[in-house]
């Protein structure tokens, strides 16, 4: 711990605990220039870092799959869920949401409001597609984090009756997570704070212990210290 520098570069550390709705909404604007400005109708986000970035949503990747759809002409999302992520989605920035039951999902099976039935499988890409078709975006050009396979090329190419344009861009939604806001850094700040003095209280655990300490010790009693010295800072008010 003594050895720690003096900072003096002017980036005083974050007073919050995560990034704000409007901070993620402002994100979703600067992509939305970009959309418009090649042609885009919206995009199609699947990628969690995307999803987490220009929505400000925490979503963990299961099998089940999970996207949001931003138009290009107005601040909103158009989710396309698991039952399982229903409040996750709806207590936080959610215009309007498509949830189907589970993965895999039979065709009009929800358990959760008493339809309980056998039916074929869904394809829930193509159920997604369907959803941006009855939303007015067929024949439009629509922009997506992830290239189509040939499958769901030919399932797109089924759904829509006109022409419907899919491109990605997923290097420009890479690009703008990598430059950093003054916001995300000092967030940074915050959370290095935490991780370099939980790693300077190790290490000087094990400068006093030495050889007599175990690894499982030194792990525990680190994760005591780094656990206990970052709930000191957040503001456990029940909100996400």
């Amino acid at each position: 711990a003594a050895l720690f520098l003096k900072e003096d570069d002017g980036l005083a550390p974050a007073a919050f605990d995560r990034l704000s709705l409007e901070w993620h909404q402002a994100r979703a604007k600067a992509l939305q220039a970009h959309l418009t400005e090649n042609g885009f109708a919206g995009v199609w986000l699947s990628d969690p870092m995307n999803i987490i970035y220009f929505t400000g949503l925490f979503h963990t990747t299961t099998e089940r799959p999970f996207s949001v759809f931003l138009p290009a002409d107005k601040l909103a999302t158009i989710w396309f869920h698991p039952g399982l992520d229903r409040d996750l989605v709806k207590s936080w920035w959610a215009t309007e949401t498509e949830s189907y039951f589970d993965f895999p999902h039979g065709e009009g099976a929800f358990p959760n409001l008493g339809k309980v039935q056998q039916g074929e499988n869904v394809n829930l890409f193509e159920w997604t597609m369907k959803g941006l078709k009855k939303r007015g975006y067929d024949g439009k050009r629509i922009a997506t984090d992830r290239e189509l396979g040939s499958r769901q090329k030919d399932t797109a190419a089924k759904v829509f009756l006109k022409p419907t344009e899919f491109e990605s861009i997923a290097d420009h939604c890479e690009k703008m997570r990598m430059v950093k806001t003054p916001e995300e850094l000092a967030l940074w700040r915050r959370a290095y704070r935490v991780f370099d003095e939980t790693h300077a209280f190790a290490r000087d655990l094990l400068l006093a212990k030495g050889t007599d300490l175990t690894d499982y010790q030194l792990s525990m009693a680190a994760t005591e210290f780094g656990t206990d010295l970052l709930m000191k800072g957040i503001k456990r008010d029940g909100a996400p």
